[in-house]
């Protein structure tokens, strides 16, 4: 079946429309690949009916996805590539057996098309290590439903097959790739996508755990004795390259080599390539390798391996996701700008938020509103004036006549006061005992005494008994 899909590919490449824009050489992924994506997802009991194909390019993935799914939806951002498809489907020959194709022109991250749990699977061919991380991960979970496959995979490059001799010539190959110098591609990859094509997406971020099923996660590497290598250290576990690109000319290979994102940068830092022609860096090493290994003759065909690398994954089962928040709290109605004194106008405090039914928070305004109108910082109009002088006018009128009572009233409030016992007097104290009779006494002795004490004679020592008990008075004298 997949075959049979395939087969109609290369007749429709070589239509003039086509030839401008796609690639002479085509990779086409084996059937042993698509049968371990197909399993993977029917062992986790999920429906083939939608599959998405992010970065379908030139729309080879997405077709021969069709003969499995009810509807494959191809996403792209390249408007050339888009219209290119479109033409090759529109001359594919009916085929019922092929389910519906839609190609779409917008960005992987956001998939404004589709709802929430809408896809089956979740697909990239050659085209996740371009992806923004996380975030192409928080959109692949919203639209994928619960237990849905995500499929990635990728080749880093093309490459003789493993001999002796060839394998000096794929160690050129990647250096050439891999220098850092202006006559290498090393300075024109886009970064990080060439580390996470070429540490064969170990170092691609992973899918969150709260979101996919970690114990579910595959990373297979079809690379042979390719890798690891001196360009390419990832220590990999690696099975047999299980892709081979049979009738391949040395045009083919030097034309995809030049189309690939490194070598499109370096043709326009350097225009003139095109008169150049095979004079340039990428024509030279082609030359150099067609002469050792025997392919000199531009129509002499060869044989290229796709090591290839799997990555495999499922989003959560519906029981296993985490619960969805909580919806936002319903917003608090603001204060009314005329209950705002005018130095709050057009602020929202912390009282704002408590809202106007708080009775706390009511009193605070009226003492703040009445604090603020008392201080004169709004000035009241004659009109005001005159109705805040009714209005306390009509306040004390009626608190007057809240509190007036009639007599009778009067006395029977008065007989139901309990009655308090008046408070004890304290006891007369005898005059003779007083201090104050007593002080008066002691000053008139002593007045006695000086004036009957002659001229000339010091006072009379005061004995000890009158000192303390006159303390530390002044005599008349010294007064």
């Amino acid at each position: 079946m997949y075959d049979a899909a395939r087969a109609q590919l290369p007749r429709l490449f070589q239509q003039e429309p086509l030839r401008k824009i796609l690639d002479p050489l085509r990779v086409w992924y084996p059937e042993r690949l698509y049968t371990k994506v197909f399993d993977f997802h029917e062992a986790g009991h999920q429906p083939f009916r939608r599959c998405v194909d992010l970065g379908c390019g030139d729309g080879g993935s997405t077709l021969t996805l069709a003969s499995k799914f009810e509807q494959v939806i191809g996403i792209d951002s390249n408007p050339e590539l888009l219209r290119a498809t479109r033409i090759r489907l529109a001359n594919l020959p009916p085929n019922e057996s092929r389910g519906e194709i839609q190609y779409f022109g917008i960005h992987a991250e956001n998939l404004y098309n589709f709802g929430d749990r809408s896809v089956d699977m979740v697909t990239a061919a050659q085209s996740a290590h371009y992806f923004t991380y996380p975030d192409i991960w928080t959109e692949i979970a919203r639209v994928l439903r619960p237990g849905g496959t995500v499929a990635f995979w990728s080749y880093p490059t093309l490459m003789l097959p493993d001999s002796t001799t060839n394998r000096f010539w794929n160690d050129k190959l990647l250096e050439f790739i891999h220098g850092r110098t202006p006559d290498r591609l090393g300075l024109h990859w886009p970064q990080p996508a060439h580390m996470y094509l070429w540490s064969h997406y170990h170092k691609l971020p992973r899918p969150p755990r709260d979101l996919f099923d970690r114990s579910t996660f595959q990373l297979s590497h079809y690379l042979g004795h390719h890798f690891p290598s001196h360009w390419a250290r990832t220590k990999v576990t690696s099975g047999p390259v299980i892709h081979t690109i049979n009738d391949v000319s040395l045009r083919e290979w030097e034309h995809w080599l030049r189309r690939t994102d490194a070598g499109r940068r370096m043709y326009r830092m350097e225009p003139n390539q095109k008169e150049r022609r095979r004079l340039d860096a990428v024509g030279t090493l082609m030359s150099a390798m067609a002469r050792e290994t025997g392919f000199a003759a531009e129509n002499t065909l060869m044989r290229v391996d796709v090591p290839l690398t799997l990555l495999l994954v499922r989003k959560k089962r519906l029981e296993d996701l985490p619960p969805p928040p909580p919806p936002p709290l319903p917003a608090v109605e603001a204060d009314l700008v005329r209950d705002r004194p005018p130095h709050m106008a057009g602020q929202v405090g912390a009282a704002n938020q408590v809202g106007a039914t708080d009775p706390v928070y009511a009193l605070f305004k009226q003492t703040l509103f009445e604090s603020t109108s008392e201080a004169g910082q709004q000035p009241l109009t004659k009109e005001a004036e005159q109705q805040a002088s009714a209005t306390d006018e009509a306040r004390s009128s009626t608190s007057d006549v809240e509190h007036q009572s009639s007599p009778k009233e009067e006395q029977e409030h008065e007989q139901q006061r309990p009655l308090t016992p008046a408070p004890e007097q304290p006891a007369p104290i005898p005059e003779e005992q007083h201090p104050l009779s007593l002080k008066v006494e002691q000053q008139a002795s002593t007045s006695a005494e000086d004036q009957a004490a002659p001229e000339g004679t010091p006072p009379a020592t005061k004995g000890v008994a009158d000192v303390e008990g006159a303390g530390s008075k002044p005599s008349s004298e010294e007064r």
